[in-house]
């Protein structure tokens, strides 16, 4: 069991240092209390992580902005959603500006922080209910084709990681 070294408080929006890294926690659109996605940032590589967003916002991009490596959240297919087991208020919550990002809505965050320098791309928080790994990573490689750009490809999701190359 791992034991917590040091507990710290931080306020979204505002960098502080951990062991060299310096820390980034980005405000989010989630129906959660306070949630934040991180940016991490030592000797001018970048590592972003978002899942359990409802929306990109300006603060987003910035934060994600010139990653090397980036997990971004691509939750669901809007079609298997709307058709799939769930009662429809969570259908709605998911669907909406504080929930979960379609393979598109990911799409199009992937496309306006995109740059040649990004190595890794994990596409995670995929939902097994709701999508598909398959679509999930055809969103992806539609945006990375047209900016030529060739990171390397993770599918994560709950109990699997799969790694592949984008031609």
């Amino acid at each position: 069991m791992a034991r917590v070294r040091t507990l710290r408080e931080f306020q979204t929006g505002f960098p502080f240092e951990v062991e060299g890294f310096t820390v980034l926690p980005i405000a989010l659109s989630h129906d959660a209390a306070d949630p934040v996605a991180f940016a991490l940032e030592k000797e001018g590589e970048k590592v972003g992580c978002v899942t359990d967003l409802g929306r990109p916002t300006d603060r987003v991009l910035q934060g994600l902005s010139k990653c090397h490596i980036l997990l971004l959240e691509f939750n669901h297919d809007p079609q298997m959603l709307q058709n799939g087991p769930y009662p429809t208020l969570l259908k709605q919550r998911v669907s909406s500006g504080h929930g979960h990002l379609s393979n598109q809505e990911a799409g199009k965050l992937l496309e306006a922080v995109l740059h040649p320098e990004l190595r890794h791309l994990f596409l995670a928080h995929i939902s097994q209910v709701n999508n598909l790994p398959q679509l999930a990573l055809l969103a992806a490689e539609e945006v990375l084709r047209r900016a030529d750009a060739k990171p390397m490809i993770h599918l994560t999701w709950q109990n699997f990681v799969s790694t592949q190359a984008v031609l």
